[in-house]
């Protein structure tokens, strides 16, 4: 589906702080990867939007249902690793590192927290490696979930 764009509706509001904006940019490209990499076809650009969704249902009938349930099956990935990750970061500092390299066919990322151990005076940085397959079937797919471990001081394994 090359001409299919997926882009922000409208401004972003003021009067709500994007705790990841960086996670935000990156799922967006996602979503534009996840409908390119379902079946080649490709959709007339309409700048109406209630011709558009009538255009797009009468000529393309079950394709454009499946980009409508592969969408919202990925939103609704997102919104709920997207509130986890908020609970995660009222604990412990959250940093999201987009993994959007030429050589990796399908993007990923990374969460990476710093957690604390102050009964043992020691630190430690855990990063959450999100792979597109993960992301995208979250949180079914979290047996898929990898994780790497750095001990920046003290006595922990």
């Amino acid at each position: 589906m090359a001409k299919v764009n997926i882009t922000r509706y409208g401004k972003q509001s003021t009067r709500y702080k994007d705790d990841f904006p960086q996670l935000s940019r990156f799922l967006l490209s996602a979503a534009k990867l996840l409908i390119a990499e379902g079946d080649q076809m490709t959709v007339r650009e309409v700048h109406s939007p209630f011709w558009f969704l009538l255009i797009i249902q009468l000529i393309y009938g079950n394709y454009f249902r499946q980009i409508v349930h592969r969408l919202n099956d990925f939103w609704s990935s997102c919104a709920q690793l997207r509130s986890q990750l908020l609970l995660l970061s009222i604990k412990y500092p959250v940093e999201i590192v987009a993994n959007e390299s030429e050589e990796a066919r399908l993007p990923g990322f990374k969460a990476k927290v710093m957690v604390m151990f102050p009964s043992v005076k020691a630190k430690a940085f855990i990063s959450f490696l999100f792979s597109f397959g993960t992301l995208s079937q979250w949180p079914i797919s979290i047996n898929t979930l990898d994780c790497e471990v750095d001990v920046a001081y003290g006595p922990v394994e």
